[in-house]
């Protein structure tokens, strides 16, 4: 059985990974990370509602969720507060856990 997909959940658990991942440059990229939660939390429900209900391949996830990524790295890149290394690994431990989460809904 699918697990249901919690947004709430989900963002909490993004923040907590980007917090880990960014170390001392949290204070400075924070308002990013929240902002981009926030903003997007919409957007990454309905991707998993239409995983949920077959409506989209893993194609097309992975295609949306790479957009979705690439915006983020933009965002953080824009903040020159902390290295591109750090941004890279941050963003991808960040859309690790979205990913999981949204393919846990994914029904079969």
């Amino acid at each position: 059985m699918a697990t249901p997909f919690d947004i709430t959940e989900v963002s909490n658990k993004m923040l907590s990974a980007a917090r880990e991942s960014v170390g001392d440059g949290w204070k400075k990229s924070d308002s990013v990370f929240r902002e981009f939660t926030r903003n997007n939390a919409e957007r990454m429900a309905m991707l998993a509602d239409l995983c949920a209900a077959g409506e989209i391949t893993q194609e097309q996830l992975d295609l949306r969720l790479k957009g979705e990524k690439d915006m983020l790295e933009a965002q953080l890149n824009a903040l020159n507060v902390i290295t591109a290394s750090t941004v890279q690994k941050t963003v991808n431990s960040v859309f690790d856990i979205l990913t999981k989460a949204i393919c846990a809904v994914i029904p079969g």
